[in-house]
């Protein structure tokens, strides 16, 4: 294919040379700098330094992830994006199942040596090349001719529900995914787009790309996932004010906290617009932090596997609990566990063509064929589409189920305590130890909430029987993972007997 991310990025550096591609921690990356570090990675790659045709990428900044991606692509292999934080046994595990060949890294991750013995192969480490001058041309590294159907590279998916599975993903999905978002989020050469998540997962990497791909400028803040939500808001906040920022990246427990912040300190600068996806927010939520941070607010619904639907301006008014309507030529529908499309109304999982470009997951072809059926992708997601053909998202298929005999939605009842003006944040789990599922709950509360050994009777006032707590430890922040979502499991363990 003669037109992607690679040759975008060359195309800028010629002809826009001193235009900003990426601004990180406040430090400005021209295009032609920017084209320049690819070149040099590019070159160590074709030189020997590191081989294969899949090359695992684990480097902590984000910047560095996009430039040895480009350079992974612009040599024609398949980058296989690594998180190099998470434990020993799950990188093990992504390793196994991709294969690759070689690693580029830096030493920010405590498990390099690890990720190296297993690859079998040399490391780059970037920290030391990029501080070589860089190479004056690319003339020599055109970028190579590939076909639609050619592996892309590999993402993971953020192991909300188990250990993080790898997505292989085609050139032809990738490159229509860029397009979808610049035509509906109106990305173009002026455009300053902040992407306030990671980029070795789907959103922030998509995000990144498609603004590349536009020519606009990707504003990068690299910090650490375990930081405060007020640390990342004033981070947020000083971005805002250097820059005139048309669009920022967060997901829906960042927007509450920033909501939560503003209403006692309005915000000193803003984005025009949010987007906001990852995870269920309510309506509600969306509207309340369109009037205090003064942003509009946009949700995306997708996973990793290629799905995706996104609202428009008018949907935060006239429909604000819907996750919008598919991507412009992208099919979805609603079905039961047979792959039967449903009728409007019915709940049943979130559905689109195989089009969509999802290959598979890397060594795990059982898995892969639950994904893959009928000619669809099949979520884990469960919702519906209304009469007019918008969709709508309930939560995961594991979050719904059976207590007291009437079902209950895991997010609906999180969505209930969070009402409550003095809890910042919950989480709701089932446990079933023997028989019917037992319901708990993790909760971060106020400064003003009432007494511990009163909260969880003040709860349940709130609840229905069926939706009743049988257990809640509060914490002073609920446990995340890398990706930023909760850790439902560590929180299963933690209100465990």
């Amino acid at each position: 294919m003669q037109f992607g991310l690679v040759e975008s990025v060359r195309h800028w550096a010629r002809y826009r040379r001193s235009s900003v591609a990426l601004v990180e921690d406040g430090v400005e990356i021209s295009y032609s700098e920017l084209n320049d570090r690819v070149n040099r990675i590019a070159s160590l790659i074709l030189g020997g330094c590191v081989h294969g045709d899949r090359i695992a990428i684990a480097l902590k900044s984000k910047g560095a992830t996009i430039a040895a991606l480009l350079a992974v692509l612009r040599v024609g292999r398949s980058a296989v994006l690594l998180h190099g934080g998470l434990p020993e046994e799950v990188l093990r595990t992504n390793l196994s199942d991709t294969q690759p060949s070689a690693l580029i890294c830096d030493r920010s991750y405590p498990y390099v040596d690890v990720m190296t013995a297993i690859t079998g192969g040399p490391a780059l480490n970037i920290e030391q090349e990029l501080q070589l001058p860089p190479i004056p041309t690319d003339d020599i590294l055109l970028p190579p001719t590939t076909s639609p159907d050619q592996e892309w590279g590999i993402v993971f998916s953020s192991g909300t529900t188990g250990p993080p599975k790898a997505i292989e993903r085609d050139h032809y999905s990738m490159i229509t995914e860029t397009l979808g978002w610049c035509l509906e989020l109106e990305l173009h050469r002026k455009t300053a787009f902040y992407v306030g998540r990671p980029v070795f997962y789907t959103g922030g990497l998509v995000l990144a790309i498609a603004t590349l791909t536009a020519g606009g400028c990707v504003v990068f803040d690299n910090y650490c996932i375990d930081e405060s939500a007020d640390e990342v808001w004033n981070r947020f906040q000083t971005a805002a004010l250097e820059r005139d920022l048309q669009w920022a990246f967060f997901v829906p427990d960042q927007i509450r906290n920033f909501t939560r912040t503003a209403l006692s300190s309005p915000p000193r600068a803003r984005a025009e617009n949010l987007l906001v996806m990852g995870a269920p927010i309510t309506g509600g939520e969306k509207v309340q932090a369109w009037r205090t941070l003064g942003s509009l607010i946009v949700e995306s619904w997708g996973n990793s596997e290629s799905l995706g639907t996104i609202t428009d301006a008018e949907d935060l008014t006239r429909r604000p609990n819907s996750i919008g309507r598919p991507f412009l030529t992208d099919e979805l529908c609603i079905v039961d566990e047979d792959g039967k499309a449903l009728q409007p109304g019915q709940v049943g999982r979130l559905a689109g063509s195989v089009e969509a470009g999802f290959i598979g997951y890397s060594n795990r072809p059982e898995e892969t064929r639950l994904v893959r059926r009928h000619d669809l992708i099949i979520s884990d997601d469960l919702g519906y589409v209304d009469e007019e053909g918008f969709f709508y998202v309930l939560g995961r298929s594991q979050q719904s189920l059976i207590v007291r005999g009437r079902s209950v939605v895991l997010p609906a009842i999180e969505n209930k305590i969070r009402q409550l003006n003095f809890v910042r944040d919950c989480a709701v789990v089932a446990i079933v130890p023997s028989g019917e599922p037992i319901l708990r709950a993790a909760i971060c509360v106020t400064v003003d909430s009432p007494p511990e050994f009163e909260l969880l009777d003040v709860i349940n006032r709130t609840l229905e029987s069926s939706e009743a707590l049988d257990k809640m430890v509060v914490l002073e922040n609920l446990p995340r993972l890398p990706v930023g979502k909760v850790d439902r499991l560590k929180v299963e363990e933690l209100v465990g007997d």
